[in-house]
C-alpha cells in the first residue's frame, strides 16, 4: 500500500513514499518560503517511486506544532491531495515522530515563543508528560533530568542545562511502523497549535 508521508511542520519539509514496510524515496525542501515548489517536488517523488498519484492509498502528514505557515500550507495540501484523491488521511504529532526515532529515555523539546516551549515525556518521562504541555524555559531549565530531542532555538539551547540526544533512528527506518498505527479517515486534518496545552 503506497502512502504518502508529509511532514512541513519541522525545520526542514520532508515528503516521502512508503510502501510494503519499506520507506521507498524520500524527498527534503530546505525552503520554507518556496511555496510553489511543493506540488511539484511532492509529483517528482511519487514519479521516482514508480508511481502516479492516482496509485496513493493513503496520505499521513504531521499536524504540529511548527510554525503557522507552514502548518497550514502543510495541512492545506495534505488535505486537499486525500480529498482530490478520494483516499484517507492520517495526523501524527511531531512530538510522535520523535519518540519513534528514539529508543529509551527523553525529553522532547519544541519551541514555540523565545521563553516557552513546548514538552512531552518519552520513556519513563512518559509517566509525568504523557501529552505535549507549554513549560517556560526557565522551568525547563530547573528540570534538568535527561536527554532532549526536538527543535529549539539557538538562544533556548544555550540557556538549558539538558544536553540533545545524540543519536535517533534514522526517519526513512521508523516511517514504516509509523504510518502504519495511524488512525486514517475521510476527514480533515486540523493543524495542532498547542496553545493552552
Amino acid at each position: 500500500m503506497d502512502t504518502l508521508f508529509l511532514d512541513f511542520c519541522s525545520n526542514r519539509k520532508l515528503f516521502a513514499l512508503v510502501r510494503d514496510g519499506k520507506t521507498v524515496t524520500e524527498r527534503e525542501l530546505q525552503d520554507h518560503t518556496d511555496e510553489a515548489s511543493v506540488m511539484p517536488a511532492i509529483e517528482e517523488l511519487v514519479i521516482q517511486s514508480g508511481r502516479t498519484l492516482s496509485d496513493l492509498k493513503r496520505i499521513a502528514a504531521v499536524t504540529g506544532p511548527g510554525g503557522f505557515m507552514s502548518q497550514r500550507v502543510g495541512l492545506a495540501v495534505s488535505n486537499a491531495l486525500a480529498w482530490s484523491l478520494k483516499i484517507p488521511i492520517g495526523g501524527v504529532h511531531l512530538s510522535e515522530v520523535y519518540a519513534a526515532r528514539v529508543s529509551g529515555d527523553a525529553l522532547w523539546i519544541h519551541s514555540t515563543k523565545k521563553q516557552l516551549l513546548f514538552l512531552r515525556g518519552i520513556g519513563k518521562f512518559a509517566t509525568t508528560w504523557p501529552d505535549a504541555v507549554t513549560i517556560s524555559l526557565d522551568e525547563l531549565s530547573a528540570l534538568q533530568k535527561g536527554a532532549y530531542i526536538g527543535e529549539v532555538l539557538p538562544e533556548q539551547a544555550a540557556v538549558l542545562q539538558i544536553k540533545p540526544l545524540g543519536a535517533m533512528e534514522d526517519i526513512a527506518g521508523v516511517l514504516p511502523s509509523l504510518v502504519e498505527t495511524l488512525a486514517y479517515d475521510t476527514k480533515s486534518l486540523v493543524p495542532w497549535y498547542g496553545r493552552g496545552a
